[in-house]
């Protein structure tokens, strides 16, 4: 009886032995096969999880992954759902291309990967992944905005790594210009996206605008002569000026702003003046005073850097 025992061993370890001689073929196809790899990554985007979906990917080295968050894959206009394989071909023992099907927004898209097998996995166990040769990447051009928002999500201008096969909004929304969002759709690897924003005046740079312009005109105003240096008004004369002249605003331009061909622009406006001061006639040489109304049109420049505006007058035609 005392015999029995060790054989009871032997057999059970020769069973446990041969369950896993067939049952790690059974995993390897069934989890670890090159086509459920691709189908894991599509179905972690649908669920928003960067976290697995980045697990199924080999990833380039140095890779900035600013445009891969949760946040940011939530908020996509459309991710991939109803993937399945249509084709698996072997290209050697270590690689696989894999040809899926799934749909995004109302579209049917067909998409080929390059499927490698980890080499870090050994032995009869294997694990694949997606094979990435460049990040596909955004590039946004916001005019020297610091900052834009990918699908509601602030990153840096510039190149923004991103996750595919996935459709995304881009804008920027700053305190003085705002663009209108544009649609982009990342359906490929090693692929790059350029998006290039204007952005708009946003109500805060038009009164920041009236706000300098004011200042301006008021500094312009002090001044005792008839042409103000570096002003967009003045008042000429063949007339002797006796003395200095003073200047008063009546009102002050309506500022209006637009995209013009070199940045943002004040659209032509009015402002209106009075000036004062004592004259000699040229011909007569006769002396009195006089109160003139002058009615100057002018426009201006507008330059941003960062959260500085600078208001560049002009005289308008």
């Amino acid at each position: 009886m005392k015999r029995k025992r060790p054989i009871a061993l032997i057999s059970t370890g020769l069973i446990v032995c041969v369950l896993t001689l067939v049952s790690v073929p059974v995993l390897n196809f069934t989890v670890h096969k090159p086509g459920r790899a691709v189908l894991t990554y599509f179905k972690a985007l649908e669920n928003h999880d960067t976290h697995r979906a980045l697990s199924m990917l080999d990833i380039p080295s140095n890779t900035n992954l600013n445009g891969v968050t949760d946040d940011i894959l939530s908020g996509a206009a459309s991710v991939p759902r109803q993937a399945k394989v249509l084709d698996s071909t072997r290209v050697n023992d270590d690689a696989y291309n894999v040809k899926i099907s799934y749909v995004q927004g109302s579209d049917t898209r067909e998409t080929t990967f390059r499927v490698k097998r980890d080499e870090r996995t050994f032995g009869t166990v294997q694990k694949w992944y997606i094979k990435l040769d460049q990040w596909p990447v955004i590039t946004i051009d916001t005019g020297g905005v610091p900052t834009a928002q990918l699908n509601g999500v602030s990153v840096p201008a510039g190149e923004t790594p991103v996750l595919f096969p996935v459709t995304y909004t881009v804008g920027f929304n700053s305190t003085y210009l705002r663009s209108d969002l544009q649609t982009v759709d990342v359906t490929e690897p090693d692929t790059t996206s350029a998006v290039h924003l204007t952005g708009k005046p946003t109500p805060e740079l038009t009164k920041k605008v009236s706000e300098i312009l004011k200042k301006q005109i008021d500094q312009c105003v002090k001044e005792k002569t008839l042409m103000p240096a570096d002003c967009s008004f003045g008042k000429e004369t063949t007339n002797q000026i006796l003395g200095d002249v003073k200047w008063s605003v009546k009102s002050y331009p309506n500022v209006t702003l637009e995209n013009g061909a070199s940045g943002i622009e004040m659209a032509p406006a009015n402002v209106e003046l009075t000036v004062s001061g004592k004259q000699r006639d040229a011909v007569t040489a006769f002396e009195s005073t006089f109160t003139d109304t002058v009615t100057a049109r002018m426009r201006a420049q507008v330059r941003i850097e960062g959260n500085n505006v600078t208001v560049v007058q002009e005289e308008a035609e």
